[in-house]
């Protein structure tokens, strides 16, 4: 299942951006190469005062590996706090925004709740915001509540409600819905178990370059 953290803060980056007047948010660099990385000139050779050139650098060198991996575990330290930051103020936008009906932020509330980005993690509340979303006809959001009643996360499992939030995801062109719903028509999973109409929803996700349908579309017609 793809991963909708990025994109949600990305979302956020690109509103403040807006709201502050700018084009869009400044790319973030990279830092200083890592000194780790470096390719030092070689020490001279010789005795005397070349010997000592040649020691003065060794030890610069190892000064210099030491800071870098000093300053890359802070760097890291960093990201991942910012990362915390990125996502809290992500969900305070997004929170203003869903409760004024927009369905896209709706959904990101949805993400956030199930997956404790930027708030604690609350499947009741990743239940809520994707329904809101849902019942506006937001395909993802109609996807991933059916995942949420086909796994039991935050609600009462229930296979059959499960593939009617598939069904309408999938017939929205969702490629994951689709072939949720052909894996669900092949099993009987809260479906009457029909082969060809599994085959034709794993066709129509693979068709969209999804490749485990390609895999069960193949499967299947290899088997009699």
């Amino acid at each position: 299942m793809k991963n909708h953290a990025p994109e949600v803060v990305q979302r956020y980056k690109l509103e403040r951006a807006r709201k502050n007047g700018s084009r869009r948010p400044r790319a973030e660099g990279w830092g200083e190469p890592n000194p780790q990385y470096a390719q030092p000139s070689a020490p001279p050779t010789g005795s005397g005062e070349g010997a000592a050139v040649a020691a003065i650098l060794v030890s610069l060198i190892l000064l210099m590996l030491l800071c870098g991996a000093a300053a890359a575990a802070k760097d890291s330290t960093n990201t991942s706090q910012k990362g915390q930051t990125d996502f809290a103020q992500a969900a305070r936008l997004c929170r203003i925004k869903a409760a004024k009906g927009d369905q896209d932020a709706q959904f990101d509330m949805g993400v956030m709740s199930r997956d404790g980005l930027g708030v604690e993690k609350d499947y009741a509340q990743a239940e809520k915001w994707f329904r809101s979303a849902a019942d506006q006809g937001h395909p993802r959001a109609q996807f991933n509540l059916g995942l949420m009643f086909d796994k039991g996360q935050g609600v009462q499992k229930d296979h059959r409600k499960a593939v009617q939030l598939y069904s309408l995801a999938a017939n929205k062109g969702h490629p994951e819905a689709q072939f949720n719903l052909g894996d669900a028509l092949e099993n009987g999973r809260g479906v009457a178990r029909d082969r060809e109409k599994a085959m034709h929803w794993y066709r129509v996700a693979s068709d969209q370059g999804f490749t485990s349908a390609t895999k069960a579309l193949k499967r299947m017609q290899e088997r009699p």
